[in-house]
């Protein structure tokens, strides 16, 4: 590729194909999702795998603003999902990033998750505790361990 082309290069996604779920499908990962919001909801800790080993991480109740910078951060992203952007996935593992600084404390240190530990995690297992820390946020439930 000439020094010319590389200026003007741009990332290619891949092609998305769409498929039609089965109701009794689509009812099953909203079931899925409903199971894992009623676990992980309600914990104050959460145990996280970094590269194989288990970490904790205290839950944090965010800051109004905090969570104003968050929802800016989302409506980017739906932004850039409904104006077909190719930067989709840098924004969304920025939400997600600044969303385990935010709401994930280790106590050790009594500061937010790190990118590197963010790295070393298990995306699905992350995203999963963060969105239970968001849902929370928005519909705060009572701790199972009082105050």
């Amino acid at each position: 590729m000439s020094k010319k082309e590389e200026g003007t290069f741009k990332q290619e996604l891949p092609t998305v194909i769409k498929a039609k779920l089965s109701d009794e499908f689509a009812d099953a990962i909203g079931e899925e999702h409903v199971r894992l919001m009623q676990d992980l909801a309600p914990r104050e800790e959460y145990d996280i795998m970094l590269n194989g080993k288990s970490k904790t991480f205290r839950r944090r109740k965010i800051l109004t603003k905090e969570r104003l910078d968050l929802e800016i951060m989302r409506q980017k992203l739906t932004d850039s999902l409904t104006n077909n952007n190719t930067d989709y996935p840098i924004l969304e593992d920025k939400l997600y990033r600044k969303m385990a600084e935010l709401y994930l404390i280790d106590p050790s240190t009594g500061r937010g998750m790190t990118d590197k530990e963010f790295d070393l995690t298990e995306y699905e297992e992350l995203k999963s505790i963060l969105n239970a820390c968001a849902f929370r946020t928005e519909r705060p439930i009572p701790s199972p361990f009082g105050k």
